[in-house]
């Protein structure tokens, strides 16, 4: 079809939207554009296109599976000690100065 190469899509997409041909329940043109692309890709870019998929995927799915809680500041990992400008051991008021 002159269309759906002029458009860069499937024949089956064209199609579809023009309601020649049915459309499953969870279509979408951007799955049959991807289908389409994908298609046209060497094995090696296919393979490296799977691997970010499922990578973003699985990333998606972790992040459903943890449970919303308030965020929680982390404890410092540095070293305990005197906060600087401050002298070891001196407190606010044990010299009546402060």
């Amino acid at each position: 079809m002159k269309i759906a190469a002029a458009a860069g899509v499937s024949p089956e997409v064209v199609l579809r939207l023009a309601g020649l041909l049915p459309k499953p329940p969870d279509w979408s043109p951007a799955l049959d554009e991807l289908a389409t692309l994908f298609e046209q890709l060497p094995e090696d870019d296919q393979d490296e296109l799977l691997s970010l998929a499922r990578m973003k995927a699985q990333k998606v799915r972790g992040a459903r599976a943890k449970p919303t809680s308030p965020r929680v500041r982390p404890v410092s990992t540095r070293a305990a000690g005197p906060r600087p400008g401050r002298v070891a051991g001196h407190h606010a008021g044990e010299d009546g100065k402060d």
